[in-house]
């Protein structure tokens, strides 16, 4: 049953949460048939027609509970995944579903005709009326599955139509006047935003800025100098795109803007306004404060990206910097300059993400409630966006994100607890593999995090003693 397009630790997952439920309606129709049995010999009834009918509906009953289980769990794996809902999705689930009713439908063929002769009923075999009771129950089921997953397909085209405009919203609606730099939104929601509103069939222009030696100016007057230069520069920017775009901390000295709806012309005409307003801020000391910029617009460029239209408008501001800086460049569509080009990358921030380290331990992991204790040791703002458990490789639970990306920030020198309740759960994760672990077992706490706009991924590696019996593991030791 693979029709879905999803990878394999997808399909694991949506097996496990499928044989989870299964174990339950296995239980819950077991009983059901028990009480048909009981309740026909009671009145006398256990080798009659009536009784047969019963046990059919039963069946179909059960069958529809299965087939919903199934369309359930691979729908769930399929949102966790990112597979894109779409026709070709709905056609895998139904074919998925349609495998099991077959498999279904044989065993209760099978069932009702065995109880046939074992109730030494005057009919040998299924008469037409239980045949026919069959066919339609489960020709019913395999429609009402195709008829709410249609639905469901189109509530997702809605939806999506929805999240267009409010990109284009959002991209239009800006900043009301940011006090700071860093209250600007962060690049992982610049692609976002871009993305979005591209996939909405929105023209729109990318500013890509970035600050004239404003590591002299860091050097010589400091950080808290800089940190004031860079916040003076985002409100004239601010100011300069007349709320017209959104305005987005890249990483560093560098920003980017959003123009929805801005041609090339137009988008260049507001990037000389920006310049203009950065270069008349005047001197940072003895240094003249001034910007680079690069310009490039979504219908001048075949690509459909959002990381390629900042790559472009980044190599567009490079130019700019390579011509002395304090000037505006367009990005040009002339032969060869579609290749996909080499990003660049803040010089300093490499240097300062990699000396990032955090402190990790496992503080409790009992059945679905865990703890993990998470310190930041450095000097740099820490965003954890995603937390798993693996073992050799391999995920013992889904990825767990954060509701809001600010609910497990970590600032300089800080710590906090983060709980969270792992699906599937990781005790049973490995109970169910081919040959389960004993006691030490070693496992890895992973967390993908966001730091000055780039992605760190931190693995932290623990002993823990595995109590299947009570769903709890407990930690031992950190390596």
């Amino acid at each position: 049953m693979r029709s879905m397009p999803l990878d394999k630790v997808a399909q694991q997952y949506a097996d496990q949460l499928f044989t989870k439920r299964m174990d339950e309606l296995a239980r819950d129709h077991g009983q059901r048939i028990r009480t048909i049995n009981a309740d026909f010999a009671k009145r006398g009834l256990a080798s009659t027609g009536p009784r047969m009918q019963a046990l059919v509906a039963a069946g179909i009953e059960h069958a529809e509970e299965v087939a919903q289980a199934r369309v359930e769990s691979l729908l769930l794996s399929h949102e966790k995944a990112g597979s894109p809902f779409d026709q070709q999705a709905v056609e895998g689930i139904i074919n998925d579903v349609a495998q099991i009713c077959e498999v279904r439908k044989g065993s209760l063929l099978q069932e009702i005709a065995l109880t046939i002769r074992r109730a030494n009923l005057a009919i040998p075999a299924l008469d037409e009326a239980l045949q026919r009771q069959i066919d339609q129950g489960f020709s019913s089921v395999l429609a009402r599955v195709r008829l709410d997953l249609t639905i469901k397909l189109s509530e997702a085209a809605l939806e999506a139509r929805e999240v267009a405009r409010a990109a284009s919203s959002a991209l239009s609606s800006g900043v009301d006047s940011p006090s700071s730099a860093n209250d600007l939104p962060s690049r992982e929601d610049l692609l976002t935003d871009i993305n979005s509103a591209l996939q909405g069939g929105k023209t729109l222009s990318v500013v890509f800025i970035d600050l004239d030696r404003f590591k002299l100016i860091n050097d010589s007057l400091g950080h808290q100098a800089g940190d004031k230069c860079l916040d003076t520069v985002v409100k004239v920017a601010s100011e300069a795109i007349h709320s017209k775009g959104k305005m987005y901390r890249y990483g560093g000295d560098e920003f980017v803007v959003v123009l929805p709806n801005f041609n090339s012309t137009e988008a260049q005409a507001t990037a000389e306004r920006i310049k203009g307003a950065i270069e008349g801020l005047g001197p940072a000391g003895d240094l003249r404060v001034t910007a680079s910029i690069g310009v490039v617009c979504s219908d001048q460029t075949q690509s459909g990206t959002a990381e390629d239209l900042v790559n472009f408008a980044d190599h567009a501001m490079y130019d700019s910097k390579q011509s002395g800086g304090n000037r505006v460049t367009a990005h040009t569509t002339s032969a060869g300059s579609e290749q996909i080009l080499p990003k660049r990358t803040p010089s300093d921030i490499p240097r300062r993400v990699e000396a990032v380290e955090l402190s990790i331990s496992l503080r409790q992991a009992v059945s679905q409630n865990y703890i993990v204790l998470v310190k930041n040791e450095s000097d740099e703002e820490v965003s954890i966006r995603k937390l798993t458990l693996e073992r050799n490789g391999l995920e013992l639970s889904q990825p767990t994100i954060p509701k809001e990306a600010e609910e497990w920030m970590l600032a300089p020198r800080s710590g906090r607890q983060l709980a969270w309740d792992p699906t599937p759960d990781p005790v049973v994760t490995l109970q169910m593999s081919q040959s389960p672990p004993t006691s030490p077992i070693d496992i890895e706490i992973v967390l993908l995090c966001q730091i000055l706009g780039m992605r760190k991924e931190f693995k932290r590696k623990i002993l823990v003693a595995a109590d299947y019996r009570n769903h709890r593991l407990d930690s031992l030791s950190s390596w």
